[in-house]
């Protein structure tokens, strides 16, 4: 009689359950990383894996006058990610496979404006300008090796640019 042996499993990991923040969310400098590890091991294979995910920001600028003045910020975000996994198949080596991914998105923008306010025979007038300017940096690598299969990657790269209500942004993958 045929007898199912029960598969048997051990897991451990904490994909993205560790963390740290540095700075200050409504100042001027932030980050906030979150990261982990997994460790999983069946009948005849094992996981496993690294992930590390990190957001923030980073701004300068201020202003000065009164009835006439200008300002001026800058404002850097930025997110990345980056995972490494292994499998190694014991029971059938053929299907162990690497993996790893990397990504990063920029985004920076820069702002002025200029204001002047009179009074004209009791009449206020209030004349502002002002622009801003955005630059998108998005790269991203996923490369993954299969034993039975090869080698196989995908890069993707876009730039962007804004100003004055309109866009553009060209890429490639």
């Amino acid at each position: 009689a045929y007898e199912e042996v029960p598969t048997r499993i051990f897991e451990m990991g904490w994909p993205y359950e560790l963390g740290a923040d540095f700075g200050d969310p409504g100042g001027n400098f932030f980050i906030s990383c979150k990261g982990g590890m997994v460790f999983r091991i069946e009948d005849g294979a094992a996981l496993y894996g690294f992930a590390l995910r990190a957001t923030g920001f980073a701004q300068i600028g201020g202003s000065t006058g009164g009835s006439f003045g200008a300002a001026a910020y800058a404002r850097a975000d930025f997110a990345l990610e980056g995972k490494l996994l292994s499998y190694i198949s014991v029971r059938s080596p053929g299907e162990t496979m690497f993996y790893a991914s990397f990504r990063l998105d920029i985004h920076i923008n820069v702002s002025v404006r200029v204001w002047l306010n009179v009074s004209v025979f009791g009449k206020d007038f209030h004349w502002e300008m002002g622009f801003s300017f955005g630059v998108t940096v998005a790269l991203a690598v996923e490369l993954a090796v299969l034993l039975n299969k090869g080698l196989g990657a995908r890069i993707y790269a876009s730039v962007g640019v804004q100003g004055f209500g309109r866009s553009l942004t060209l890429g490639i993958e």
